[in-house]
């Protein structure tokens, strides 16, 4: 995160330790700071609910196209195994 710390506030918070221990595993897998992967999570929270929802359709989209392509990859396998065996 990058931002001029200048600009920024301090808000100090009690967490539960697990919960802690959670955002600390998140962070690590996200490959940012405790700081960032909260600030992160927090901003996505706070989107409009209609961008949120645009980008799970966006999602599905993509997850749909995938399905096709993987559909289409299994179609031409059994074609050209059909196709050695003749």
């Amino acid at each position: 995160m990058s931002t001029d710390t200048a600009l920024m506030s301090q808000l100090m918070i009690r967490l539960p330790d697990e919960l802690h221990e959670r955002l600390e595993h998140l962070a690590h897998a996200n490959a940012r700071s405790l700081n960032a992967e909260v600030v992160a999570r927090l901003q996505a929270s706070l989107k409009p609910a209609s961008y949120r929802e645009r980008e799970a359709a966006d999602a599905t989209a993509d997850d749909s196209a995938i399905a096709a392509k993987m559909r289409r990859m299994e179609e031409l396998v059994q074609e050209s195994t059909t196709a050695s065996d003749a």
